[in-house]
Formats: C-alpha cells, sequence, structure tokens
C-alpha cells in the first residue's frame, strides 16, 4: 500500500494510473507527463470521488525509491526544472529553502532588493529622475507634492526617494 495526499492504494493501481500518463524516453532525457497538469505545468491525477489531488513527480519518486516517504514535508525538486518531467532520475527531496536557493543560482525567480534602481520590477521611477529629484528637494528646497505633480508616482514613493529610504545605492 502507497499513501499520497490522504489516498491509499496499492501500489499495482498507482502504477496503472501513472504509466500509461508518462512519455518515457532515455534513463537521462526528461519524460513528460502528458495527463492533466495544474497551472504551473506540474503533472497531477485526480480522485475527484475524494476531492484529492496526487501531483505526479511526487508519485514518481515514491514509485521508484522506497525510502521516499510520500508524506513527509520535503518537496520534491526537478534538476532539470521542467515541471512536467517525471523521470525519477531528475527528481531529488529538499526543503523550500533548498528549492529556493537552487532557483535563485539558476536565475528562475527574483529576490526583492536585488535588482535595484529602474531593473527592479516595482520601480516608479527612472535613475535619472531620482538624481533629479533629490537635487531639487535638497538644493532647492522643493516639497514632495512639487515634487509629485512634476514626476508623478504617490507620496509616499516620492518621500522614500527625498529621505533616502529608497533608492539607497544613489548618492
Amino acid at each position: 500500500m502507497l499513501t499520497l495526499n490522504g489516498v491509499e492504494l496499492p501500489i499495482e493501481e498507482w502504477e496503472r494510473r501513472f504509466w500509461p500518463k508518462v512519455c518515457v524516453a532515455g534513463p537521462n532525457d526528461c519524460w513528460d507527463w502528458v495527463g492533466s497538469k495544474n497551472s504551473q505545468g506540474y503533472g497531477k491525477l485526480m480522485f475527484k470521488v475524494l476531492r484529492k489531488i496526487v501531483v505526479a513527480h511526487r508519485l514518481s519518486l515514491a514509485l521508484s525509491d522506497p525510502t521516499f516517504d510520500p508524506e513527509c514535508k520535503l518537496l520534491v525538486l526537478h534538476s532539470c526544472d521542467r515541471p512536467s518531467c517525471v523521470n525519477p532520475n531528475h527528481l531529488s527531496t529538499g526543503t523550500v529553502g533548498d528549492n529556493n536557493r537552487d532557483a535563485f543560482q539558476k536565475g528562475h525567480n527574483r529576490v526583492v532588493g536585488v535588482c535595484k534602481g529602474d531593473a527592479h520590477s516595482r520601480s516608479r521611477y527612472l535613475e535619472h529622475q531620482v538624481c533629479e529629484m533629490r537635487h531639487l528637494h535638497d538644493e532647492h528646497d522643493w516639497t514632495v507634492a512639487m515634487l509629485l505633480e512634476k514626476f508623478g508616482g504617490s507620496r509616499g514613493a516620492i518621500y522614500g526617494v527625498v529621505k533616502r529610504l529608497t533608492w539607497k545605492h544613489i548618492a
């Protein structure tokens, strides 16, 4: 018997449901899940009567590695970075921290604060505008309201710029 997400079935039944939905290739190639997928592209098996969903890559690891406890809190990580891959040679367990480190090292996620200036996804202004705002505020006594009228954005964003709470890397 094997239990995943509260669904308990004999291993043979899991395999009967799993393998027809896998496009098996070479041992080092990705094995694509051709069944249902979630919005992120991860394979899933649905048990509508039980209102349960089992993630395919977790099941793949459980079927291939008898030491893996599918009910554990560890994540199943993909070395190939393909959500639809269920090749057990591409899967390993790890923590959320392990997954985040791996994604960051491969450039798959952005950590707030790593991108600075107008390269940051939430930037409202360009660097030259920040320099001009600070110059007008510091040297010409422009108020936040005056800067807001000229540059737009929000009062809080302008305040953060002139008080150097944001854009700290700009002198």
